[in-house]
């Protein structure tokens, strides 16, 4: 079985620039049906940040009151991600710790992708059938 975060490392992984208008983050997680993006800095492939839903609610009255108008303005900085060897326990273990729903998948300053806890919770769903399926085979055999 090849490992979840080599398969999601294949996906596409929906960036934005630190510099654009926050108005673009509205467009791009309704175009991309995703919950965050990850921000880069001119078209350069090193993560400076994510932006998620949660950093729009946090900082809701500032937006709405034009006090923040860049990606930059309200951006998580600290960047928690997973690298290439990372298992299912290990990113469920990280998103729990730090409670977040989206870990960046980060090999040598390169985003190759990200895990979102529904990547996570549809892989456990998958191993658990596969599992009933040999024991049910195991068991009629």
């Amino acid at each position: 079985m090849v490992s979840l975060v080599e398969n999601l490392s294949k996906r596409d992984c929906f960036t934005i620039d630190a510099s654009e208008k926050i108005s673009l983050i509205f467009t791009l997680l309704k175009k991309h049906n995703v919950g965050c993006l990850v921000v880069t800095k001119k078209k350069n492939t090193k993560p400076i940040g994510i932006v998620s839903e949660r950093d729009i609610v946090r900082n809701f009255h500032s937006i709405y009151m034009g006090k923040f108008i860049k990606v930059k303005d309200i951006m998580t900085k600290k960047i928690i991600y997973c690298d290439m060897n990372a298992t299912s326990k290990d990113i469920m273990k990280i998103m729990t710790a730090n409670k977040i729903r989206h870990l960046p998948i980060i090999d040598k300053d390169i985003l190759k992708g990200i895990v979102s806890i529904g990547d996570v919770v549809n892989r456990i769903i998958s191993k658990y059938e596969q599992e009933t399926r040999f024991l049910k085979e195991y068991i009629n055999s």
